[in-house]
């Protein structure tokens, strides 16, 4: 007997689920936390040479983060860093068109007497230098340049009678130094104040009456011997007249 077989029921075909793009994250749409995270320096790069480029590449993010929503606390974390490599690496990275807006904030900062002045003067030298093409073909800079000239030569007026007075400190340490070291290595400086014990002054007295009573015996021994020799010489003067 032969079988037969027949097509069964078709199945209903499932279609084929296309994978999905991930989403990009726009860089300004992240929270604050997760830019100053990035900037944390206890997360350790694989290698020493990817530091300075992974903080880089966060403090660029978070620097233009902060120039669009003018955040004052956002805009003084980025200019309290002083690594010269990381800020070289940033202001490097930066559009043209963020340049000018950075030299202004930096500007404003330094006309504040803060302490983080040091990271501002850092961030402005490192600005001027590699950007300095730049800033001469933007218009009216000298509007901009000419303030922060004045504040430089404003703040450096003091320095070099600072200098003078630090260098005339200098010579009068190192003279006191040489005239107290002469002082104390002379075995042949003079003391400032004698001092006599009495014990000192009993033995001169006693080594003076000694030569004193020495002196007389040898006055007395004198007397003797010229008494001696005038007797002799009576005694011979009789002798020659008994004879006559």
């Amino acid at each position: 007997m032969s079988q037969y077989f027949a097509p069964g029921p078709i199945a209903d075909s499932v279609p084929l689920k296309r994978p999905q793009k991930k989403k990009k994250i726009d860089d300004n749409m992240l929270p604050i936390e997760e830019h100053l995270k990035a900037l944390d320096l206890g997360n350790t790069p694989k290698t020493v040479e990817e530091e300075p480029s992974i903080k880089s590449d966060s403090m660029v993010h978070l620097l233009l983060l902060a120039l669009q929503s003018k955040d004052n606390n956002m805009l003084n974390t980025v200019f309290e860093c002083v690594d010269k490599t990381v800020i070289h690496n940033t202001l490097r990275r930066l559009p043209l068109q963020s340049i000018l807006l950075v030299l202004k904030e930096l500007y404003k900062r330094l006309n504040e007497k803060e302490s983080r002045n040091l990271g501002c003067l850092r961030w402005l030298t490192e600005l001027l230098t590699f950007h300095l093409p730049y800033l001469m073909s933007c218009k009216d800079i000298g509007d901009i340049l000419g303030p922060i000239s004045q504040l430089i030569d404003a703040n450096v007026e003091n320095f070099p009678k600072m200098r003078l007075l630090q260098a005339g400190l200098k010579v009068l340490l190192s003279q006191a130094q040489s005239n107290f070291s002469n002082f104390t290595e002379d075995p042949s400086a003079q003391p400032l104040i004698e001092y006599e014990s009495e014990s000192s002054n009993d033995s001169d007295m006693d080594d003076a009456n000694i030569s004193e009573n020495h002196s007389e015996e040898q006055v007395t021994d004198d007397d003797d011997s010229l008494d001696e020799e005038s007797e002799s010489s009576h005694f011979e003067s009789d002798i020659e007249a008994q004879n006559f």
